[in-house]
């Protein structure tokens, strides 16, 4: 699944990466947002979410789906200067992820 998370805390859910990917990424790339893609591919340097994300951004934070995004969903994503970001040391389920990624977004 994919999140967008915004200021005022409200997440739409967009449903299954693979279907939806291409228009979020245009649709958030185009409205001028801070864009972030969580994954667990170890490929890469990741920095912590939590340096990255300043009070009252907009952002949008890709989560991947169980068994994480495909290799050409994070090539899609970072070829749309999505930020390559870590929630923790450990792999989270989906839906703490969306959770941990929501309580950056004070």
């Amino acid at each position: 699944m994919a999140r967008d998370l915004r200021k005022n805390q409200k997440i739409r859910r967009f449903g299954t990466v693979c279907s939806r990917l291409p228009g979020i990424l245009a649709q958030n790339s185009a409205a001028g947002e801070a864009l972030f893609i969580a994954h667990c591919d170890e490929d890469g340097t990741k920095n912590p979410f939590s340096k990255l994300l300043s009070a009252g951004t907009n952002a949008t934070l890709l989560i991947g789906p169980e068994g994480d995004f495909s290799p050409a969903e994070i090539a899609g994503a970072l070829a749309q200067n999505f930020v390559p970001v870590t929630l923790g040391s450990t792999r989270l389920r989906t839906e703490t992820a969306a959770i941990a990624g929501a309580a950056y977004f004070r």
